[in-house]
């Protein structure tokens, strides 16, 4: 298996056995489904994904979603094989259909997978894309050009924090919104 698959393979499998287990316990269903996704819809080996899936639950407690989410999205960016807003768009969907699996969407799965939402669109976002390029565009100027550059990178991540604080703020206060009508 290339190293591509298997990459993909940790990082996926992994944020879905978070969300599974968010709620308390992974469940048959949810479990099921995870090992059908990848071997039905990847094509990965029953075996290997068995035993992927045993490591990965043994070892799930040491990340969190947002780890893991943010992991992946950067891989899936830096990697020139992977589409990432059709994979993005996948991943959400398989998060979804994880989180219903086993007949309830729970709110903190629901929770989860708005941040994992977020977490691709902003590593895609123009702020996001901008402020790597100037970290890239930094390491080739010199060292009185680097610094003032390092200033605009700066200026450019305080504006990234801001604008995902008011996304957050957004959502939550939409989620809210909705939960009362």
């Amino acid at each position: 298996m290339d190293v591509l698959a298997t990459g993909l393979f940790d990082m996926i499998a992994t944020l879905g056995i978070k969300l599974a287990k968010i709620d308390g316990e992974l469940v048959r269903q949810e479990r099921d489904f995870i090992t059908n996704y990848f071997v039905d819809e990847w094509a990965y080996d029953p075996l290997f994904v068995q035993q992927g899936l045993r490591l990965i639950e043994e070892h799930s407690d040491q990340y969190s979603v947002e780890e893991v989410t943010e992991q992946l999205a950067r891989f899936k960016k830096a990697n020139p094989d992977c589409n990432y807003r059709s994979m993005s768009r996948e991943i959400i969907t398989f998060l979804h259909d994880i989180a219903e699996a086993d007949g309830s969407l729970d709110e903190r799965e629901e929770v989860a997978i708005e941040r994992a939402e977020a977490i691709f669109e902003e590593i895609n976002s123009i702020t996001t894309n901008l402020s790597e390029s100037a970290r890239a565009g930094v390491k080739q100027v010199s060292r009185f050009g680097k610094s003032t550059l390092n200033g605009l990178g700066s200026g450019l991540d305080s504006t990234k924090k801001g604008l995902q604080r008011l996304k957050t703020k957004s959502r939550e206060k939409l989620s809210r919104r909705r939960r009362s009508e």
